[in-house]
Parts: structure tokens; sequence; C-alpha cells
């Protein structure tokens, strides 16, 4: 079972303190703020009906998800209003929101989708047919699959993950890291997944999405002063990963949160060259 469930009121509470950080676009922050509160009302709707049941066969598939489409389509109209209420371009979102009168069940499909159709064909047809980019999509998606994916891992018995020399994928849902943890006294590296949020502890001297080894293709970018956060980036395969320091923080992280406070680190890492992977 995941031993890291979010409390997703409490996040949206928190990003009351970065509304004034001078980093951080107002419009972002308060887009964030306002998943986080719609993410909690989907999560707690879902625990009052996830009371019983078996726990689901890992890796999670599709028929393992349990996708309310009343609660999907109730967090997609949140997302809407709030890219409406903080003036971002959410042109591609209202033509799904359009295309999905004619297609009720389109947007529980792009979210199956984006969360398990690994070399996004069909995905990406639906994008080319309503004229909104692959990535948009896939995010969208992968942001409204959130509380699903996690209702998921907080039933799941997950097993503890083995050292590898393989690259890192959940060993409750297969998707990639989405942040790594350097955890208690010896800041042991512990990476979270970007879906569901469990956590498995990962080799410090790896990079998690190619698997090498090879200490002159691993580095690390730090911002001058900024102690807590960092991002490690893989020469062999291009790829980077953000990290939170838990010693410097001083308790358990948040992930979401940290996303959203880590903004300028990815947009640094990107200038960089390096890429994030999202599948």
């Amino acid at each position: 079972m995941n031993e890291h469930p979010l409390d997703w009121s409490a996040i949206a509470d928190a990003h009351d303190d970065l509304s004034m950080d001078p980093r951080l676009a107002p419009g972002f922050v308060g887009f964030r703020q306002d998943l986080a509160r719609a993410l909690a009302g989907t999560a707690a709707a879902l625990a009052e009906r996830l009371t019983t049941g078996e726990a689901p066969a890992l890796p999670v598939g599709p028929e393992g998800v349990p996708m309310d489409p009343d609660l999907l389509g109730d967090l997609f109209d949140a997302v809407r209003a709030s890219l409406a209420r903080h003036g971002a371009q959410g042109a591609e979102v209202e033509r799904l929101a359009e295309a999905q009168e004619t297609e009720p069940d389109l947007i529980q499909r792009v979210v199956r989708l984006a969360v398990f159709d690994w070399d996004g064909a069909e995905i990406k047809e639906i994008g080319r047919r309503l004229q909104v980019p692959y990535v948009g999509l896939l995010l969208l998606g992968r942001l409204l699959a959130l509380p699903f994916m996690h209702a998921v891992a907080g039933r799941a018995e997950v097993p503890e993950v083995a050292p590898t020399t393989e690259a890192a994928i959940c060993p409750c849902c297969g998707a990639p890291p989405g942040l790594a943890r350097l955890a208690g006294e010896g800041g042991a590296r512990v990476l979270v997944c970007s879906l569901c949020g469990t956590n498995w502890d990962y080799p410090r001297i790896q990079c998690p999405f190619c698997g090498t080894r090879d200490q002159e293709k691993l580095a690390v970018i730090v911002v001058e002063e900024e102690k807590l956060h960092r991002v490690e980036v893989c020469e062999a395969c291009k790829r980077y990963l953000k990290v939170v320091d838990e010693r410097v923080l001083g308790r358990e992280c948040l992930p979401f949160l940290e996303e959203t406070r880590t903004l300028p680190l990815d947009l640094l890492a990107e200038r960089e060259g390096y890429v994030r992977r999202l599948y």
C-alpha cells in the first residue's frame, strides 16, 4: 500500500506562500492551487466509494483504475474554469469540451490513453483531429488522472523494489518518476511516481531514465544559494529529474507543491538542452 497519501487540501493551502515568489507567475500558482482544491474534492469522493474491494493487480492496468465519469467530468470542468479565471490560453481545452458534446466518453478516453497508451498513437490521432498539441493533451490527461491513480496506489500492495541496473519505472503503475526526495540523515534517494505518487528507493549514482552509472555522464545543476532543490541531468539520454533535499527542508516534501515551486528549474534544465520524461 502506498505509504505517502497526499492531503490535497493542505497542498492547496500551502500554495498561498508561493503566491509571493517573484520567480513564479501568479496565474500559474493560482491555477495549481485551484487544481489542488479540485483534486481534494475528487479524492474525498473516491475515498467514500473505494472503502472495500481487493487490492489491484500490479502493475495497474486500465481495468484497475476506477475512472468515475461524473467525478472526471467535474474535475475537467474545474480545470476549464481555472484556466479561464487565470487568463490562460484555453482554446485547446474548449475544443475538447465541444467535442465531448458529441463524444461523451472523450475525456475518459484521453485520460486512459495518457496513462496507458505508451506508444501514443491513438492520443496523437485525437490531438490531430481536434487540433490539440500532443504534449498538451498528454499533460491534461495525466493531471486529470492524478486522484484516480493515487486512489489505486492507496489500495495497492506494492512490493519492495530491489536495487537495479535498469531504468526506473513505478512498481505500482509503470510510470516514470516525476521527482526525487533525498530522505533521512544519509540522504537516501527516493523516487516519486509522476502519476500515482508511489515512492521507491533507487541508487544515488544512476540515471533513473536510461540506467547508466557512468559518472562522466551524470551531473547536477544547482542554483547559487539554493540548497533545497537541484536538478540531476544525464548526458547519455538528455533527461533530467528535479530533486528535493528533505534534510534541508526538515520534513517530508509534498511533491505536487514542490512541482509548482520548482518551475524555474524546469525552465533552466530545458534551456540547457535537457528534456523531462513524460512517459
